[in-house]
Order: C-alpha cells, then structure tokens, then sequence
C-alpha cells in the first residue's frame, strides 16, 4: 500500500502548486465531493492500519508491529504512539 497522501516527485515537478510530497492529495481538485471522498479514504486507511496492528499486537504484545512501507514514525502518529 502506497500512502496516497503524498505525491511522487514527478507530480510536483508537473504542478507548481505542490510544493513538497506533504501537499498532495486534495490539491488535486478544487470540488467539494472529491475532497470530502479523499479525505473519508485517508480516514478509512488510517482506521484499517489501527485494527491490523492492533490484532497483531494482541498476539504478539505491544509494539511487536514495525513499519514496513510507511516510515515507523509515521504509522506511530496514526496509533498515536
């Protein structure tokens, strides 16, 4: 899974108003819907990686889950770690 939050460097270098990775997503479009969809996917994955790691955890005991595609310190933010 790619974190859709952020934008290849090919992107920003397409579309000036993307200054970094960090500004991507709803840049994408200026409609209402499509950012409230986006932003209702970025909520929904964040939901899904909380339960993943949390039924892992469960068996293997706190903090036995790293990171394998997002930055660690990523995925800790979205735990909440």
């Amino acid at each position: 899974m790619i974190d859709i939050r952020y934008c290849p460097e090919e992107i920003i270098k397409q579309i000036s108003r993307i200054g970094s990775p960090d500004d991507c997503g709803s840049l994408y479009t200026q409609k209402p819907d499509l950012n409230k969809l986006y932003n209702s996917l970025l909520a929904g994955s964040e939901n899904h990686l909380r339960a993943f790691v949390r039924n892992i955890e469960r068996r293997g005991g706190e903090g036995s889950y790293r990171a394998q595609v997002l930055p660690q310190e990523q995925v800790d933010e979205i735990l909440g770690r």
